[in-house]
This record gives structure tokens, sequence and C-alpha cells, in this order.
């Protein structure tokens, strides 16, 4: 799942929640929703959905969204310990919402943290629903991150299935690379660049280059 792309959250159901809204909650909420607003205009906005919510008896799965979300919010701020939070905070709302733990996952996996933790609740997800490819887009970072580039490969492969996922496939390539097979690796990433032009940028910041992956393959052990 890619910050400020967030194709779980923008996917997440808009249906009205079981609990009387007010307009005051719709109005906070709907500003939260908004990922196109910048994430400093947002927070304040989910934060006050999430108490007007709290004083409604809002459901489980709105007060788990609105976590996600302010997560987001926090993700795109690099407040990394406020983003895990609010992802650790929407899981414990509704523990079987794979968004949640999607953002549980994805949180620690950027601000590369608990690692078995971020492994963990992503395998999870795609337990509950192997045919979201988010899981398997964020379990790939936890992979690159741990220096697994098989595995990396293998959940970046399958979530690059899904047309609207270039990033995944740029993802790919990066650990065929790291892997050994520079050509078959570059080829991967020029085609998510030609989906994309904009489908490394945010592995590019988290030092996930094809540069750098190309020094980790140079440095693996030749077999005989």
């Amino acid at each position: 799942m890619r910050r400020l792309g967030l194709i779980t959250l923008l996917a997440a159901s808009l249906a009205g929640p079981a609990f009387a809204q007010t307009s005051d909650w719709n109005y906070e909420a709907g500003l939260c929703y908004d990922t196109k607003t910048p994430a400093a205009d947002r927070l304040p906005r989910c934060t006050a959905a999430i108490d007007l919510g709290k004083k409604q008896s809002m459901n489980v799965l709105d007060e788990a969204k609105l976590f996600n979300y302010r997560s987001d919010a926090y993700l795109s701020m690099r407040d990394y310990p406020n983003a895990i939070a609010d992802a650790d905070a929407a899981v414990k709302a509704s523990a079987y919402d794979t968004q949640a733990l999607n953002m549980q996952c994805w949180t620690r996996a950027v601000a590369n943290v608990e690692l078995d933790k971020a492994r963990a609740a992503c395998t999870e997800a795609i337990r509950i629903n192997k045919d979201d490819p988010n899981p398997f887009d964020s379990r790939g970072l936890v992979n690159l991150r741990d220096g697994k580039w098989a595995e990396a490969f293998e959940d970046y492969r399958v979530a690059a299935r899904f047309l609207t996922m270039p990033y995944s496939r740029y993802g790919a390539g990066l650990a065929v690379i790291a892997y050994g097979d520079v050509p078959r690796g570059e080829g991967l990433v020029a085609t998510a660049l030609g989906r994309d032009p904009k489908a490394g940028d945010q592995l590019n910041e988290l030092g996930f280059t094809p540069e750098k992956m190309k020094t980790i393959g140079a440095a693996k052990p030749k077999s005989n």
C-alpha cells in the first residue's frame, strides 16, 4: 500500500454507518476521508470525527476507518509513532478489518520498525482476503527491509497482477535486481515506469533504488 496512493483506503466503502450520524460528524469525517487535502489539514478533521463518533457510539467499522485515515495523515507527515499507534487502534477496534491490518503492516514497514509484527499483520490480512493486492505489496516492502529478495519478488508479483498497481511491479524488479538478475529486473522496472512514471518514487524515497539493488546483487557470492 502506498502513501498518498492508498488504494486500500480509497476502495473502502463509504456506506452510511449503523449509528445515527450528525451533520457535524458527517462534515468532519468527509474532510478526514478527502485524501486530496493536505495531511496537515486532514489530521484535525480526523481527530474531530473520532471524538464526535465516540460520543455517539459509532460502530467499530467506522471507528477503524477513521483511525486508518488519521494513520495515513500521520504517515504522510512522517510522524511514524502516531501513524503506528493509530493503525494499532484501528485493529483494536476491528480485529478482522483487512484495511486496518494492512495499515498496521504498512506503517511499520515504512518506518522500518517491528518488522516481525508488520509481517504478521500482512499475513493475517492475506489469510482473511487473499484477493486484496495491498497486503501483498506491503509485505513486499517488509521483505525488502529484511533482505529476503525471493519472498519480496513473490509478494510483489502477486500484487502486480493488478494493473492498478504498477509500483508493485517496480518493487518486483528491485527484488530481482538484488537477487542478481539485473536484465530481468531492469525490464520489470522499465515496464512499471512505462505505466506510471512515478511508480518508483516511494521506494526510491525509502532508499530502494535500482542502483542500490545492483550493488547488493554484485556483492552476492557467486555460485560455481
